[in-house]
C-alpha cells in the first residue's frame, strides 16, 4: 500500500512539475515570438527592415523598432531634426545602420556594416561579382563620384530598389535599400 501510494505520488509530481517545467507558457511563447522578431534586425527586405516597414511613420518606427533608434550620431543633431529628410541611428549593437526618413515617412536604410544582409544574402565586404550572381538582373553604373569605381542596381519590385557600392577593390562597402524616389541620393540626405 505504502509503495503503491509512493508511486501516485511520485506520478503526480512528474505530471505537476511537466505542467510547469516542460510546457509552454504564455511567457515563453512571447520569449519565443520576440526572439524571431529579433532575427529580422539581421535581414533587410523588400519591406522593410527590423520590425519597421518602408512608408512608416518616424513614431511607428520608434516602436516597432527592436531597439533605441536616435536621431543623430553628430553633434548637430538639431540642424539633421529640422530638415526635410534626415536619419535615425540604431543605438543598440547595430552600428553601421541608418535609417532615413523623407518628412515623417521612412524611405531608405543604408547599411556600412557586414553584419546586417539582403534577404538573397548579400552584404558588406563581398565581392561585386558575388553580389551581381545573388541579382542577375542587376544593373552595373559607373559610380557618380569616381568612375571607375562599379555601383550595382537592383529593382526589387514595388518601387523599392538596391543600390550596392563597390570601391576600387571590387568589394562592397556600402549598400542602400528603399524607395525608388530616395534610392538613388548619392550622399545621405543630398
Amino acid at each position: 500500500m505504502i509503495q503503491s501510494g509512493f508511486r501516485l505520488a511520485a506520478v503526480a509530481a512528474i505530471i505537476f512539475c511537466g505542467m510547469f517545467v516542460g510546457a509552454p507558457t504564455d511567457a515563453a511563447a512571447a520569449g519565443r515570438r520576440a526572439e524571431a522578431s529579433h532575427d529580422s534586425c539581421w535581414v533587410i527586405t523588400e519591406t522593410g527592415f527590423c520590425g519597421v516597414s518602408f512608408g512608416a511613420s518616424e513614431n511607428e518606427a520608434r516602436s516597432a523598432f527592436h531597439g533605441r533608434l536616435t536621431s543623430s550620431l553628430a553633434t548637430n543633431s538639431r540642424a539633421a531634426e529640422t530638415t526635410e529628410c534626415h536619419y535615425l541611428y540604431s543605438a543598440t549593437n547595430r552600428v553601421g545602420v541608418a535609417l532615413m526618413f523623407v518628412g515623417d515617412e521612412f524611405e531608405r536604410i543604408d547599411i556600412t556594416t557586414p553584419s546586417i544582409a539582403t534577404q538573397k544574402g548579400a552584404k558588406v565586404g563581398m565581392k561585386l561579382d558575388q553580389v551581381e550572381k545573388l541579382y542577375p538582373d542587376a544593373a552595373r553604373q559607373p559610380n557618380y563620384f569616381i568612375s571607375k569605381d562599379i555601383d550595382l542596381v537592383v529593382d526589387l519590385g514595388d518601387g523599392v530598389t538596391a543600390y550596392f557600392e563597390a570601391g576600387d577593390d571590387g568589394y562592397i562597402w556600402k549598400y542602400s535599400i528603399g524607395r525608388e524616389k530616395t534610392s538613388r541620393f548619392l550622399q545621405g540626405c543630398a
